[in-house]
Formats: C-alpha cells, sequence, structure tokens
C-alpha cells in the first residue's frame, strides 16, 4: 500500500521518502526469504514431530553478525521456539475465517467506508481575484 497511498512526484519533484519506505519493505522482504525453513513442513497439521517443530522453529531465529562460536542456538530457546510454533499453528488452525467476498467486502466498508469525492470548490488559489494579483505582480 506504499505505492498506492503515497505520490510518487510531490509539486513536480521525486517523493523520496516514499521510495525510502519501499527500499526498506524490500530489505525487510528479502530478510524474511533469506533464512532457512523446512517447506515440506510449512502446511502440515498441528500433529508434527518435535524434530519438525524445532526445524521450523529455527527459521524464526534472528540471523546476527556477532553470535557466539557456536552455529545452533541453546536447546532452550530452540524448545521455546517450537512450543511458539505449535502454538501459532494451534490458533491459525482454530481461528474462524469469512471466504465470502462480497460479506467481507461489506464488513470492510463498515470499518473503514468508501472516500467520497466533492466537486472541487472554488479555493483561494484558484480565484479569479487571486490569480489577477498574481498577474499584476509580475508586471
Amino acid at each position: 500500500f506504499i505505492h498506492l497511498g503515497n505520490d510518487s512526484h510531490i509539486d513536480g519533484l521525486i517523493n523520496f521518502e516514499k521510495l525510502r519506505m519501499v527500499a526498506k519493505e524490500v530489505r525487510h522482504i528479502c530478510n524474511i526469504c533469506s533464512t532457512k525453513y523446512d517447506p515440506s513442513n510449512m502446511f502440515l497439521s498441528t500433529n508434527n514431530s518435535f524434530q519438525s517443530a524445532l526445524v521450523s522453529g529455527m527459521a524464526t531465529l534472528k540471523r546476527t553478525k556477532n553470535r557466539r562460536g557456536s552455529a545452533l542456538p541453546n536447546a532452550k530457546k530452540m524448545y521455546e521456539e517450537a512450543l511458539m510454533v505449535r502454538r501459532v499453528r494451534a490458533y491459525l488452525s482454530n481461528i474462524p475465517s469469512i471466504t465470502d467476498e462480497d460479506k467481507i467486502t461489506e464488513l470492510s466498508n463498515q470499518c473503514e467506508p468508501p472516500v467520497k469525492r466533492r466537486d472541487q470548490s472554488p479555493s483561494v488559489n484558484n480565484s479569479p481575484n487571486m490569480e489577477e494579483k498574481r498577474i499584476m505582480t509580475l508586471i
């Protein structure tokens, strides 16, 4: 929504703030994509073995440059990650979801009604008197 919600040009100038936000999100997605995971265990039911939960739990650990000599995290942290993965999967598998798109659209419009555009009313900058004043100051 960064691309849709922000203009590419403001007052004829490139909107670098928008470009920074897009670059930040691209970096974030690249970081997520670079973590290792086991795709065969991604969509399995919640009755996974402990080992597969550990493998998928390791993908959620943050990779840092200043890690101590061991390549693997400690056992307690791996166990806690595995439990968290199981809890999240159990929660997501039991959560009710609405698949009727018309109902979803209706609920969305209740939360955020569509923006109604008004006819452009004359503003101070567009008034004929203001335009005459500009011409007079240029002459």
